[in-house]
């Protein structure tokens, strides 16, 4: 949000540079608070050591009272599905009243208004999915000790009886409309609208008029996508769908088919955006991949650590300090890229790469062709005397 009013405010690109360098240094300071019980490498634990000058506990002002502010998962789990709903009556509520103003402005219509319902309630929707289904997802996470169940997410609460049930209730109707409503309501939107999203194929007025119609109501679901990929918005919901809320399903927390599954899914995904390239800016394409990149390193370096944790009291102090050089070296390239996509998002950043790239070739042109010019006259010339001797 920071570097989006930057962006608008028409600020410096050196304060924006300095931006991005401090957001990205307080996201690598969470490294500080990674638990002491796993066994890290002496490097990286120094390293962790040192970011801990930055770490400050907020709510220790609060003393004892903060022990009250703590809720329970069941609380939580009611007001995070009451969260869609409310802000949806919410924009409808202000899409009502703009609407009756709209018919009497001059400034702005009620298709427009339209328009902005249909951008905002899919921004809505994009935003909340991934939150929203991983708490479903968590309600179902059950673990047995001593013959009763308890909830993975809060052990006061005992699964498959009293306040879980009626809860369950709600989950399995918000699992239904939210977690496969939403991608299933797209996939037909897109599917019924299949001849009116590519412009190029287009043969009349009517089709074009419809074109731009379904563009309004729905070019946040396509419009970022090439023509023969426009599905790939609900590729990509699934995807962080099985991120999320499907590594929670599959196993505990310390086994590695969670790790294997997301290894897996962030390198096809990965591969799929190399390959086809669906995005239509090759910016977006970059970004994607950076990204991927990143999720891969990380859950690689996630199972190296599992890994690590097992046999490491069998490696000798080379292989313990190679270890933490290399977990250090994957941390920092994660930094770097994490740089480059936040400068690649933000679009005033990248239109003065684009500049530079272009000033750059400009000059190599002109030197280019400075460099040529002599020798054509030189050719001319010699041309021009071996003529009049031949004369």
């Amino acid at each position: 949000m920071l570097l989006f009013a930057l962006q608008c405010l028409d600020a410096q690109p050196l304060l924006i540079y300095v931006c991005i360098f401090m957001f990205i240094c307080l996201s690598f300071l969470l490294l500080s608070f990674f638990p002491d019980s796993i066994p890290w490498p002496d490097d990286l634990s120094n390293l962790m050591s040192f970011f801990e000058i930055f770490s400050v506990d907020i709510f220790s002002i609060f003393g004892g009272a903060s022990c009250q502010l703590e809720t329970g998962f069941l609380t939580k789990f009611n007001f995070h599905m009451m969260l869609v709903p409310g802000i949806l009556l919410i924009l409808f509520a202000a899409f009502l009243v703009v609407f009756a103003m709209s018919k009497s402005s001059k400034t702005f219509s009620p298709e427009s208004v339209q328009t902005s319902l249909y951008t905002l309630v899919s921004m809505v929707l994009y935003t909340l999915y991934i939150g929203v289904s991983t708490r479903i997802f968590r309600l179902f996470k059950c673990v047995e000790i001593m013959g009763v169940w308890y909830l993975t997410a809060d052990y006061n609460v005992v699964c498959f009886e009293g306040d879980w049930s009626s809860t369950a209730v709600i989950a399995f109707i918000g699992m239904g409309v939210f977690v496969f409503g939403i991608p299933l309501s797209q996939f037909l939107v897109l599917c019924k609208n299949r001849k009116y999203l590519d412009e190029s194929t287009l043969k009349s007025d009517t089709e074009f008029r419809m074109h731009l119609k379904v563009k309004q109501k729905y070019g946040s679901i396509f419009e970022a996508y090439t023509a023969e990929c426009y599905y790939y918005d609900i590729v990509d919901l699934v995807r962080r769908l099985v991120l999320t809320g499907g590594l929670i399903l599959v196993g505990s927390e310390d086994g590695v088919a969670q790790i294997f599954l997301g290894i897996l899914v962030s390198a096809m995904w990965l591969c799929l955006v190399l390959y086809f390239k669906p995005y239509a800016s090759i910016w977006d394409t970059a970004l994607s991949g950076i990204l991927s990149f990143t999720l891969t390193i990380t859950l690689v370096s996630g199972v190296c650590m599992r890994l690590y944790a097992l046999t490491g009291s069998e490696n000798d102090v080379y292989q313990r300090n190679a270890f933490g050089a290399v977990l250090i070296a994957s941390i920092a390239v994660c930094f770097v890229l994490s740089i480059g996509a936040v400068i690649m998002s933000t679009e005033c950043l990248r239109d003065r790469a684009v500049k530079m790239c272009r000033s750059k070739k400009e000059k190599n042109v002109v030197l280019n062709s400075s460099k040529v010019a002599p020798t054509q006259q030189k050719l001319s010339a010699i041309e021009n005397a071996a003529t009049k001797a031949w004369e």
